[in-house]
């Protein structure tokens, strides 16, 4: 885990996300997960199966995360699985932040590369809420 700059808040183009000095970027397998550990949990036993869904070629495919988190898995599915759409349901409002901002920002470096530009997600929807309100409208997909 790398330290952030503590007198510094994170911007991003989807708003700003104020973080003290508990917040850290871990990158792993070219991901980079921003969070704030005082508030957010990061799941470091995941590892394996998060660097299996970077591996993964789904073409077509609709995903759907129903925990989301601040993006575990949506993030090398949006940036490697070149699936056709992801869509990512958060109910915690602070993950939720934190999700938006490590899609976005991935999405943009993975953009830039020739090599990965190729298996970015072309659609994803992020949604707020608890699945058993918001999930039934992707049930199927």
């Amino acid at each position: 885990l790398h330290r952030s700059d503590c007198e510094k808040s994170s911007q991003s183009s989807l708003g700003s996300t104020q973080c003290s000095c508990s917040c850290t970027t871990h990158r792993e397998g070219g991901i980079s997960y921003f969070l704030d550990t005082a508030q957010v949990m990061f799941a470091s036993g995941n590892g394996t199966e998060r660097m299996r869904f970077s591996n993964m070629k789904l073409p077509g495919e609709v995903v759907v995360d129903m925990f989301a988190g601040i993006g575990y898995f949506s993030v090398p599915i949006a940036t490697c699985a070149n699936v056709q759409q992801l869509v990512c349901l958060e109910k915690n409002p602070v993950s939720f932040e934190f999700l938006r901002r490590n899609l976005f920002e991935n999405r943009k470096r993975a953009m830039r590369k020739p090599k990965t530009a190729p298996f970015v997600a072309a659609d994803i929807t992020t949604i707020c809420g608890d699945n058993r309100v918001v999930g039934d409208a992707y049930l199927g997909c």
